[in-house]
């Protein structure tokens, strides 16, 4: 299934993991010095099925958040609903 442009993307992990899908999200792009553009990501979560990926990808679209990890609060660790 093709999502649409800017819906963020879905990739399964390589291995025999608990949850082996992730989504993630493209947080920029950096230019090297040969003058390549490389794409950076950030990660939103891990899911154990396809379907429950899906559904935390239309939770984040509908109320994205902060990812950086450095800026949360401990408060924001239990409001904000786990993936």
């Amino acid at each position: 299934m093709k999502l649409s442009n800017g819906y963020e993307s879905i990739h399964k992990l390589p291995g025999k993991r608990r949850k082996p899908y992730r989504v993630r999200k493209t947080a920029g792009r950096e230019q090297t010095a040969d003058g390549k553009v490389i794409q950076k990501y950030e990660d939103i979560g891990c899911c154990k099925t396809k379907a429950e990926v899906l559904q935390a990808l239309v939770e984040y679209n509908t109320n994205p958040h902060e990812i950086n990890a450095s800026k949360i609060t401990f408060k924001e660790v239990y409001t904000y609903p786990q993936l």
